[in-house]
């Protein structure tokens, strides 16, 4: 990636009006697009998509690095799509396994006081009245 500067002032425009452009499309594009079940479904699950996200790639790039995946020319487009579609959508169905499951209250918990390691330490220092 190249990073334009003063000394290329017209690339450097160039360059900020095709990212403005793509940000306003974005834009005009969102109330349509929250129609869609798909993106209100990642919507919900963001939080948890945001924070597996990672895991689901880092686990990509192993298997890809086992299989001999090249990504270089048009074999490195077609990795990188398939990487942006594993990562979403791996993430998206580690966010509903967390989500849908018991794993919920451990790993995204209401409040504190909802997390089970607080709620114990808390049941057993509660004096017994009776």
């Amino acid at each position: 990636m190249t990073v334009y500067g003063w000394d290329r002032i017209g690339r450097l425009v160039l360059h900020d009006v095709y990212a403005f452009t793509a940000f306003l499309t974005v834009v005009a594009l969102g109330p349509s697009l929250s129609r869609l079940q798909l993106f209100r479904s990642l919507g919900r699950e963001s939080l948890a998509i945001y924070l597996t996200h990672l895991f689901v790639l880092q686990a990509y790039a192993g298997a890809a690095r086992a299989l001999g995946v090249r990504s270089v020319g048009l074999v490195g487009l077609e990795n990188v799509a398939v990487s942006i579609v594993v990562g979403v959508g791996g993430s998206w169905l580690a966010a509903r396994i967390i989500t849908q499951t018991r794993l919920k209250r451990w790993i995204f918990p209401n409040s504190a006081a909802d997390w089970p390691p607080l709620q114990a330490i808390f049941l057993r220092s509660k004096p017994k009245t009776g």
